[in-house]
């Protein structure tokens, strides 16, 4: 990409895409295990109680969680498999809502997390569900202002892959606004 258009995309980014008013777009974004995996490592907190966290997608909109706690170091991985089972509602309710379907031991695997106060601001859980605020998630990784273009998001889950729906839209100029087209 070279230096024009990508100075272009970035004040676009910042000006919340002023030249283009009532924009929209959708976006199929297939995702593989392992960027999801590295993903989520970037964004974990260096000194924080998760050590690691890896992730597989099964089909079925299942994803399976290995998580490792940062102590105690006698402490194994615990697995965890977690259906989707309530897509985010943009802007009204932006929450992904995932049940615990793990059996035996894995069902523990919340009340665990929660013990060792494991999971970042964003991410809750009560019994046997997990809700992830995006929202609160945006707002921690610097993404706000992207979020607001957020139309619509599905998430869904093939054998490999994370599978991201989404929809994006622009502001729509207020009448009687024109675009600066001065350059």
């Amino acid at each position: 990409m070279n230096d024009l258009l990508r100075g272009w995309l970035n004040e676009q980014l910042r000006s919340r895409f002023h030249e283009l008013p009532g924009a929209t777009a959708s976006f199929h974004v297939p995702i593989a295990d392992g960027v999801v995996s590295r993903l989520i490592a970037a964004s974990l907190p260096r000194n924080g109680r998760i050590r690691e966290l890896s992730v597989r997608a099964l089909d079925g909109d299942v994803l399976k969680l290995r998580v490792r706690l940062a102590g105690p170091a006698l402490l194994p991985a615990i697995y965890v498999q977690l259906r989707i089972v309530e897509q985010p509602r943009f802007p009204q309710s932006p929450v992904l809502i995932l049940r615990l379907v793990s059996q035996g031991l894995a069902l523990l695997a919340g009340n665990a997390l929660r013990l060792f106060n494991a999971l970042p601001p964003g991410i809750t859980v009560r019994d046997d569900l997990v809700q992830i605020d995006l929202r609160a998630l945006a707002h921690q990784h610097g993404f706000a202002d992207t979020l607001s273009l957020l139309a619509g998001l599905r998430l869904s889950t093939t054998a490999g892959q994370l599978v991201v729906d989404l929809d994006v839209a622009t502001p729509v100029a207020a009448r009687g606004s024109a675009v600066d087209e001065s350059a």
